[in-house]
């Protein structure tokens, strides 16, 4: 714990300098110890969110009341804008199964795709999960893209801790079942650039998501370091307005990363 308090203290100064409100996660996953700043600070989840998502859906798949394998016509009246590419193919000219919306999901974060899923899921039996679990503020309130609930407060929320705690659990694999926890990690270590895998070793195995919207951007995942895997949740709002592509906070993000990869060396077991 004493390696885990040093780190804290580059982490404090890292958020301190940050141009915005950064809020840190950080569990070692072969002590369980953990430590935060910030970590309890309520953030926008944005797309982040999208892995209670996938959670659920693997755990309605395992009871028999979803099938993966069903496939679903992607009509334009489904079609919604931000990231992804469902919303570019033409009306109905695209079939696919729901394993396969879950891969778009979490690859290229679709919105188009995350919002047919929780049609299938229930926003309410999300949330459920998330409370099961011990979640107080992480919650699902509204579809991707749906300005008219943002207008009226119904946010995506999540803090450093909640994720940190949802993503260790998932690790343990006890929670909410074995085969549920091994199919979401896998979903979530398919290939993509994130900021909390992009100054970090090409071979590093990592299973992650990351969010932006407005001014908010979050990553949170499991880092597989070969001597001792970590979770980390990293989580940002009020970024100033010209850093509109969020480039520099993405630039501190990755730091923040790397410098706890570096820490989870072979120092920080002795």
């Amino acid at each position: 714990m004493t390696q885990l308090i040093k780190l804290k203290g580059k982490l404090e100064e890292a958020s301190s300098v940050f141009e915005g409100v950064m809020g840190i996660a950080v569990k070692d996953l072969t002590s369980g110890d953990e430590i935060g700043v910030d970590w309890d600070e309520r953030f926008l989840a944005a797309s982040s969110i999208k892995i209670s998502i996938l959670i659920e859906l693997f755990r309605k798949a395992k009871e028999g009341a979803v099938d993966l394998d069903e496939r679903v016509s992607v009509e334009d009246d489904v079609k919604v804008g931000g990231t992804g590419v469902l919303k570019e193919f033409g009306d109905g000219t695209v079939t696919l199964a729901l394993s396969d919306l879950a891969s778009l999901m979490i690859t290229v974060s679709d919105n188009t795709a995350t919002n047919i899923l929780i049609d299938v899921v229930g926003m309410e039996d999300v949330n459920t999960l998330m409370e099961g679990i011990g979640l107080r503020t992480t919650r699902l309130l509204r579809k991707m893209q749906d300005s008219e609930a943002s207008a009226k407060g119904r946010e995506n929320y999540a803090t450093p801790r909640e994720l940190m705690e949802l993503m260790a659990a998932l690790q343990v694999g006890e929670w909410p079942d074995p085969w549920v926890s091994e199919q979401t990690l896998s979903y979530l270590m398919k290939p993509k650039t994130t900021a909390i895998n992009r100054l970090l070793p090409y071979q590093v195995k990592v299973a992650s998501k990351y969010g932006t919207m407005r001014d908010s951007y979050c990553d949170v995942g499991i880092v597989y370091h070969p001597e001792r895997p970590y979770a980390l949740a990293v989580m940002t709002k009020e970024i100033p307005e010209d850093d509109v592509r969020k480039q520099r906070t993405i630039d501190d993000v990755s730091k923040v990363s790397r410098m706890v990869f570096d820490h989870f060396g072979s120092n920080s077991r002795r």
